[in-house]
């Protein structure tokens, strides 16, 4: 499949390859703030419930989502955007 790619080039088009997966992805969320456990449940395709932590208090929640959420996909925080919900416990969030 990579044949004549060196090795450095193998690794990096794997990581191009995988970049594309999973960038605009969009999650409907449901979030559970001040719980006594930090998880994330699939609960249907493209739908995410978390339990944070971190209270709903000046923005502390919000926060929260997005660092879990990036150690879950393992990706950087600044790739994560809330674009519905700043206010709400349900959310939609775009990778």
């Amino acid at each position: 499949m990579f044949s004549g790619l060196g090795v450095a080039s193998r690794g990096r088009a794997l990581e191009d390859v995988f970049r594309v997966i999973i960038t605009d992805m969009k999650y409907a969320v449901v979030v559970k703030p001040g719980t006594s456990q930090e998880k994330i449940i699939e609960t249907a395709p493209g739908e995410l419930t978390v339990y944070l932590r971190a209270k709903a208090h000046d923005g502390e929640a919000n926060e929260a989502l997005i660092k879990a959420l990036s150690k879950h996909f393992s990706i950087p925080k600044t790739s994560i955007a809330i674009t519905r919900g700043v206010k709400s416990r349900h959310k939609q969030i775009e990778i």
